[in-house]
């Protein structure tokens, strides 16, 4: 074990024949009571009876009769010490791997121990000998709360280790990705399939950051890492690794439920919001294999960039070309607009913007100004007066694709300026 512990000190003094006996007697029963305790654990703990084939229950027996050992020699006044229980580090870095939590170990550690006394007291067969389990009743309790203590630090300190070499791995494995690097075989060729990433796959992958210029704790950032890692459409926990102060997830995508992916996305970032931690998030387009990762990565960037207080997730797989372009356009483009528009937008934006909502609504309906009032919830009336409002303020032909355009584009640069 890494820690270096101070054993509390057991009872002192011989024990007296008759406890002596007893002792003696729980050790030749060892083999016996270990068998009893294996079969109780698996019986009672759901955890260790869906792993209880051979093999697995073989270690039970072993692990129980070295503690039972132990034991043995703590009532013969042996204080326990950490190197006693050195046995149980590889045994319980399988189990964490499989998923065991610390309380179904000490559960069993527990169940095992209580075996052990009724062991000692299966000896019990006059007053002498009753007399003498009683005053081994201390000793006995001493043990199991020093090797208990013991027991669950090292578990806790073994899934520290899993949980650092974890995501060591799956650190190393996202740079290779990002790099454009095939990664080597071994542990980072066996997260990309633990990850159900894959070159025959499509992939989108996400960028996240705080919201503040002051990011929260680590420790909040990795709770929102898994948080995002859980929002794929794949029964499978994706790659999801903290960078700094971002949170970036590569996760294997049908194109054909890209839109469940963003209604995911907005969902875990709504709660993680409710729970203190708001994120501007960014998606990429949809992507096929490994090597389009990091390409795919830097439009997670850009598009997280573009995340607004409104709109505080981006996804680039939900929009068209022409949204894009929009998004994508520049000074030149700024200056491009004739200046009327440009005042009209920002006027109308100033004032609640009715008429560029209005304007949007008309182009995603097809330039169908019924089916525009209909997502607008206004009479086709009220919708033909608001889009002739536009063209008298701005000059522009509501029918022609390129002034049409030209409104749709001074929209989008005003808004990605406020």
């Amino acid at each position: 074990m890494q820690h270096k512990r101070s054993p509390s000190e057991a009872p002192t003094g011989p024990l007296s024949p008759a406890a002596a006996r007893l002792v003696d007697n729980f050790e030749s029963d060892i083999p016996l009571t270990a068998r009893r305790a294996a079969k109780l654990i698996v019986a009672e703990i759901p955890a260790y009876g869906a792993h209880a084939d051979e093999a697995f229950v073989d270690e039970l027996r072993a692990n129980s009769r070295r503690t039972l050992e132990v034991m043995v020699r703590s009532l013969r006044g042996v204080p326990v010490a950490d190197d006693d229980f050195n046995f149980v580090r590889a045994p319980m870095s399988r189990r964490a791997r499989r998923g065991f939590s610390v309380s179904d170990y000490l559960h069993a550690y527990r169940i095992g121990l209580r075996i052990a006394w009724e062991a000692i007291a299966s000896g019990v067969d006059d007053d002498q000998s009753r007399a003498a389990a009683l005053l081994l009743v201390g000793p006995v309790m001493h043990f199991i709360d020093d090797s208990s203590t013991l027991v669950a630090a090292a578990f806790g300190e073994v899934e520290h280790i899993l949980a650092a070499t974890g995501e060591r791995v799956r650190r190393d494995l996202l740079e290779d990705l990002l790099a454009g690097r095939v990664p080597p075989p071994g542990a980072r060729d066996e997260a990309i399939q633990a990850a159900g990433l894959g070159p025959e796959h499509s992939h989108v992958v996400i960028s996240a950051r705080p919201e503040t210029s002051a990011p929260p704790d680590d420790h909040v950032l990795f709770a929102a890492a898994a948080a995002l890692g859980r929002v794929g459409t794949q029964p499978v926990m994706p790659l999801s690794v903290l960078r700094d102060d971002e949170v970036v997830a590569v996760v294997p995508l049908d194109p054909a439920r890209a839109l469940a992916l963003a209604t995911a996305l907005r969902a875990a970032r709504a709660k993680l919001s409710d729970q203190g931690t708001a994120l501007f998030i960014g998606a990429s387009t949809v992507v096929d294999g490994l090597v389009a990762l990091p390409a795919a990565y830097r439009e997670a960037g850009y598009a997280r960039s573009h995340a607004t207080d409104e709109e505080p997730v981006s996804c680039l797989f939900e929009l068209n070309v022409s949204d894009y372009l929009t998004m994508t356009a520049d000074e030149t483009a700024a200056r491009l607009i004739r200046p009327r528009v440009t005042e009209f937008v920002n006027a109308d934006l100033d004032d609640g913007g009715v008429l560029t909502m209005t304007l949007l609504a008309y182009i995603n309906a097809d330039l169908n100004v019924k089916a525009a009032s209909e997502r607008l919830f206004v009479h086709v009336n009220t919708a033909h007066a608001r889009l002739a409002r536009i063209t008298e303020r701005t000059g522009c032909d509501l029918h022609k694709l390129d002034d049409v355009n030209e409104l749709k584009t001074a929209v989008g640069l005003a808004r990605s300026g406020r």
